[in-house]
């Protein structure tokens, strides 16, 4: 086992307390800006109608036209993967079969 596996995983092959702190962490940030989302879609599709919105700690980052506008410059921008959410602003609702 690497330096690296032997930091994050404890001897029975599971997550190390603290990955699995910094996990939760990270997490429960993603779930709050999501839940603000929800309650501030209505502003925020007055707003940003159509745009794709970049979003962590409940805050809006970036306003982009595409997704993959949203994630190539949320990245670049030194935001890590897992760290923000993209948000498309509108109140249509699409069903995929």
């Amino acid at each position: 086992m690497s330096e690296r596996e032997v930091r994050h995983f404890d001897g029975r092959g599971k997550p190390s307390d603290e990955r699995r702190q910094k996990w939760r962490a990270r997490h429960e940030g993603q779930e709050k800006s999501a839940q603000w989302f929800r309650d501030n879609l209505g502003e925020l599709c007055a707003r940003y109608g159509g745009k794709y919105l970049a979003i962590k700690e409940c805050k809006v980052m970036g306003v982009y036209s595409t997704f993959d506008d949203a994630i190539k410059t949320t990245l670049s921008q030194g935001h890590m993967r897992g760290t923000f959410l993209i948000q498309h602003a509108t109140t249509e609702v699409k069903v995929f079969f």
